[in-house]
């Protein structure tokens, strides 16, 4: 009678705990893990304000609406500025279906490190398209 007694209450607090794992493991949410950027990158929502075709690329000159979210040790570029990037006719594919004049897109973009000048030239300040997200 003992033996059976305390088989009853072992069973019981094994269940109990059981269900206890099993109900806080249900209620907690994981954390989703949120995508950094690369260093020297930008994650913006942009207006398309000219067009630039060149032989192997076309470049293009934004309004920056909103910067979203910055790589490590990218410089700010404030709203309502202008910004300039590119993308090569290799990689135009289904993006040139966003690149349209007055078209606004959110994408990301790398800091491209332009060719370097002599003397008193300045490199020109371009961007690359990596992705649009629209």
């Amino acid at each position: 009678m003992k033996t059976s007694f305390l088989l009853l209450i072992c069973a019981l607090v094994s269940l109990n705990c059981a269900n206890k794992k099993n109900s806080t493991s249900k209620s907690e949410d994981k954390p989703k893990a949120e995508l950094s950027l690369a260093p020297g990158h930008i994650h913006a929502d942009l207006k398309i304000t000219f067009i630039k075709d060149e032989e192997k690329r076309k470049v293009i000159t934004a309004e920056v609406l909103e910067v979203l979210k910055y790589g490590s040790s990218t410089e700010p570029v404030p709203a309502n500025s202008s910004i300039k990037f590119y993308v090569t006719n290799d990689a135009l594919g289904t993006t040139k279906d966003y690149l349209i004049l007055n078209n606004k897109i959110n994408a990301v973009l790398s800091k491209s490190e332009g060719p370097m000048m002599m003397g008193d030239q300045k490199s020109e300040d371009l961007w690359k398209l990596i992705t649009i997200n629209n």
